[in-house]
């Protein structure tokens, strides 16, 4: 498929890693959730696929090889590194689990919010940049949308409140 300007402007989005990492943390690894979507949507688009991309986000255990899968090849077919992107599916899956059952097993611990398992995701983010700076570098938009920095503003007062609230149960 041949991409046009409005299909690159509309799902070409270059964020560094550091700002992905900071959008996932501070909104509790909402916005993992919503780049998934995100990339789902994208291969849908490209290649015609019938699939659902929000259940395919909803649901990202199940998923994410494929999709990791998907970014790779298309990043190594633009001339990108290649990743063990199965290592890192892997990870994901493994820590998610694992953040969930730590949840269960103490339930009233705040231990939950500090397992990353969206730093697995990084790579293929770089990937995804990779991909979008060598197909249209010139229209890639490469600022923060309002939606990204509206999360940035809410996650940012749920941690403090989230922070203050832990400090005040140790006083």
């Amino acid at each position: 498929m041949e991409l046009d300007n409005e299909f690159i402007i509309r799902n070409g989005k270059v964020y560094k890693p550091e700002v992905f990492f900071a959008l996932c943390f501070l909104t509790f690894g909402l916005y993992a959730i919503w780049w998934n979507y995100r990339v789902w949507r994208f291969f849908k688009e490209k290649e015609d696929l019938n699939i659902l991309p929000a259940a395919r986000a909803l649901f990202s255990l199940f998923f994410i090889y494929s999709l990791l899968s998907k970014i790779n090849a298309e990043a190594v077919k633009k001339g990108g590194q290649k990743v063990s992107y199965g290592l890192y599916a892997a990870f994901f899956i493994i820590t998610s689990l694992f953040a969930y059952l730590v949840g269960r097993v103490f339930p009233d611990s705040m231990v939950i919010f500090f397992f990353p398992y969206y730093i697995f995701l990084i790579p293929s983010v770089k990937q995804l940049n990779f991909y979008w700076e060598s197909e249209a570098s010139e229209i890639v938009p490469r600022v923060m949308s309002t939606g990204a920095k509206i999360a940035l503003i809410i996650g940012s007062i749920f941690w403090l409140l989230f922070l203050a609230a832990f400090i005040s149960l140790q006083f």
